[in-house]
């Protein structure tokens, strides 16, 4: 690898886990596997790779904002390594599992140093400078990533490969063929995390059902299986749907609109909407968390309303105190906001903490709604269903994915972006309680709980390799296994996991130790 190539991936690493798009790149594996075999010259191998990797990150999600490992730094240090020192996708794997916690640490340095911005922003704004707030989140965000994340990974994946085809040369056979273990048996941990993150456990028999379903009839291709999933999705909301739902009171909400005087164009909503689906993670801090990313994306809006420095001063720092959502979801709060801000600013009686108080009370309920939907759900099953394609090597499960996931989140947040300035604080009352939603979440889950149990058949592997004799015949016992009912073994697993996650509370860095520790021994005494 050439110093040039280095530097690329350290860039094209900083864009993908800084957020862009909401961060659809920075949760999407295949999508940065494509981006290192284009760079590197070697397409089909980092997709298959790279397929290995996801199956295991593929429900890993981050709730309020913490997350559990970082997929993307595992992705570009792991995939370029195992390339250029013609590492197996098992051990791949293996290898991307510490680095990814690695990553975590990373990201605790950038979320520090953002506080750093976010009190840079509040001086800005007791100026009544919305153009300084601006650059505090747009601006020295990104400038710090160069540091933390550019030249960190540029040097790790020019100087990793010598090191590593050094490692694996002294590594003993039984610890390669344990890693390759580990390798196959840690997909189960994502499809847990999955099942755990659903949360309905009157949904698990769809999971069952799905992982047998492929066991039996393995030669159906993903999009029929998908197709199948989605006709059980609707048989089950068909019969147990509630039929006591209210509707929405049309007339009501169309004689609000007409009553509201707007002030702001379509072009100053696009605009905000914009910032705020681009860039609400880049400015994450751990101190306020997404306050500077919702007062930058307000900026241009409050700058319009409030021509006096005194009340831009209080807009600004009134959206600068604490707040954190989903960013899909969540963008009916910033539409409900410039809403009532509009009312304000033409002297309705709505103070300071009405508005803080809306945006409080919506944070929580849109978050859950938006990490059900988005991330523990729409994105697994597109995911999921590209994998097929990225096994085999193909381009297309890297692009595939990212065009679908980012266009349904735009879509997503462009019509609740619009949907809460239109009907201003009473949009979030209508959300919550219209019981559409509540069908769509259930639907969604069926669907997801019976893909994740056809690529936990496809993606969890294990065998065991002590053979016995049964008269004449001595045969593998993994053999009577399959006769009785195949996939017993990798489906326990990731039962076992599910009731670690849900049950006992394991964190998900013990249960990683614990199956590599397990991986190994098993190794070693020719267990697997």
């Amino acid at each position: 690898m050439t110093i040039f190539q280095a530097i690329i991936l350290g860039i094209l690493f900083c864009f993908c886990r800084m957020g862009i798009l909401y961060t659809w790149p920075k949760n999407i594996v295949l999508f940065g596997a494509l981006l290192i075999g284009i760079v590197l010259g070697d397409v089909p191998r980092a997709m298959i790779i790279g397929a290995a990797i996801q199956a295991l990150y593929i429900a890993v999600i981050q709730p309020g904002g913490n997350i559990p490992t970082d997929e993307v730094l595992a992705t570009f240090v792991a995939v370029p390594l195992a390339l250029l020192s013609k590492m197996s996708p098992a051990v791949a794997v293996s290898l991307a599992v510490p680095v990814g916690l690695l990553g975590v640490l990373l990201d605790y340095i950038r979320r520090t140093i953002n506080a750093v911005w976010v009190h840079m922003a509040d001086s800005y704004a007791e100026k009544g400078n919305a153009n300084g707030v601006m650059r505090a989140h747009l601006l020295y965000p990104p400038l710090s990533l160069i540091f933390i994340y550019i030249i960190p990974v540029s040097l790790a994946v020019y100087l990793g490969p010598h090191a590593v085809n050094t490692f694996m040369k002294a590594v003993p056979a039984w610890i390669m063929e344990g890693l390759k273990v580990t390798g196959s048996v840690l997909p189960a941990l994502g499809f847990a995390i999955t099942i755990s993150v659903i949360g309905r456990k009157d949904l698990i028999p769809y999971f069952i059902f799905g992982f047998f379903f492929f066991q039996y009839a393995s030669k159906i291709n993903m999009i029929a299986l998908a197709l199948f999933g989605a006709f059980l999705a609707f048989l089950h909301i068909t019969f147990t749907k509630n039929k006591t739902e209210s509707a929405a009171n049309a007339a009501q909400d169309a004689q609000m609109v007409a009553n509201n005087k707007k002030l702001l164009s379509k072009k100053d909503l696009v605009k905000s909407w914009m910032l705020w689906l681009g860039t609400c993670e880049l400015s994450n801090s751990y101190e306020r968390l997404q306050s500077l990313s919702f007062a930058a994306c307000l900026s241009p809006i409050l700058k319009k309303l409030y021509k006096d420095s005194e009340q831009l001063s209080a807009a600004l720092k009134r959206h600068l105190t604490f707040f954190n959502t989903e960013g899909i979801w969540g963008s009916i709060i910033p539409g409900v906001v410039i809403s009532m801000e509009e009312e304000k600013a033409q002297g309705a009686e709505i103070t300071d903490e009405m508005i803080t108080g809306l945006k409080t009370g919506m944070m929580g309920p849109l978050a859950g709604i938006g990490d059900t939907v988005d991330w523990g759900t729409i994105r697994p099953i597109v995911v999921g269903l590209f994998l097929p394609l990225a096994s085999a090597g193909s381009w297309l499960a890297g692009i595939g994915p990212f065009i679908i996931c980012s266009t349904i989140s735009t879509v997503i947040s462009y019509y609740l972006w619009n949907f809460g300035y239109s009907f201003g604080k009473r949009s979030i009352l209508q959300v919550l309680k219209n019981g559409k939603i509540n069908q769509f979440i259930t639907a969604a889950g069926v669907l997801g709980m019976f893909m994740m149990g056809v690529l936990s058949a496809q993606y969890v592997k294990l065998s065991l390799k002590p053979k016995i004799q049964v008269g004449k015949a001595v045969k593998p016992i993994q053999s009577y296994f399959d006769q009785l009912i195949p996939g017993l073994l990798p489906i326990a697993i990731v039962f076992l996991i599910y009731y670690l996650i849900t049950k006992k509370k394991v964190k998900y860095t013990t249960i990683l130790i614990g199956v590599l520790v397990c991986s190994l021994l098993g190794a070693a005494i020719k267990l697997f």
